[in-house]
């Protein structure tokens, strides 16, 4: 069950607020929360500052800022570790339709991820 739990912390770490998918160009805000560069440029609509999507403060910067906002270097690195190791993966056995998940399960017939497999467990 502990390795669940590890799964499961690990997802949300490498998933955008946003678009609810894995961080493609993760970028810090200064609030110190992180989405995907193309989900902010999707998000801001102005030139103005608005409010981050999840503590509300107007830590977003104006449209023409956006591509300024730092990476998020340690995530980046993990999202494309996990990549590598071929762990982020869609599950074609229970979700429909396929989801991106964190694959805990693999073989030539199917991909399964731990959301899946716990939620038909439990």
């Amino acid at each position: 069950m502990a390795d669940n739990l590890l799964l499961k912390q690990v997802k949300e770490t490498v998933t955008c607020g946003i678009c609810f998918e894995f961080f493609s160009d993760a970028r810090l805000l200064s609030c110190k929360h992180t989405y995907c560069l193309k989900c902010l440029l999707d998000y801001q609509k102005t030139d103005a500052d608005i409010a981050c999507p999840n503590c509300r403060r107007d830590t977003v910067p104006g449209k023409r800022a956006l591509r300024g906002l730092p990476p998020n270097g340690p995530v980046n690195d993990l999202v494309a570790y996990l990549y590598r190791q071929g762990r982020l993966l869609n599950c074609t056995l229970i979700c429909d339709p396929p989801v991106s998940h964190i694959s805990s399960v693999c073989s030539d017939v199917f991909v399964s991820c731990i959301d899946c497999i716990v939620s038909v467990l439990y």
